[in-house]
């Protein structure tokens, strides 16, 4: 990869991971799951580069249905490597906790198996 294909890449994971999350809530209310749709919209919105799309679907979709999608998407990863990068590029993001469930809505507690609720 190139310095400036990385830049690139790195500048859109902080621009996803900072500016993502509150959106979808705030237009479509709570939810366990967004559709493709939903987040497509959302970055859209925000303006972020839709080439790396691949970090808000993995941020918001259940991995079965990531999967489904890593075929047509711009810059394909594995669900894995697109949540590894919220961990490298913003150590603050509810990924980085060990009881992080997919939707970012809330942690699983040990224990009862539950979640505690939002995370925003």
């Amino acid at each position: 990869m190139t310095i400036f294909a990385r830049f690139k890449r790195e500048r859109a994971v902080k621009q996803y991971v900072n500016e993502l999350p509150r959106l979808p809530y705030n237009d479509y209310g709570a939810s366990k799951y967004f559709t493709p749709g939903q987040i497509a919209t959302a970055a859209k919105k925000l303006k972020l580069d839709h080439e790396f799309i691949v970090y808000g679907y993995a941020m918001f979709l259940p991995k079965d249905v990531f999967e489904e999608l890593s075929t047509s998407m711009p810059n394909p990863l594995s669900y894995e490597e697109a949540r590894k990068a919220f961990i490298l590029y913003d150590a603050t993001t509810p990924a980085a906790n060990p009881n992080f469930y997919e939707s970012e809505l809330g942690f699983n507690t040990p224990g009862d198996g539950g979640s505690s609720g939002a995370s925003f």
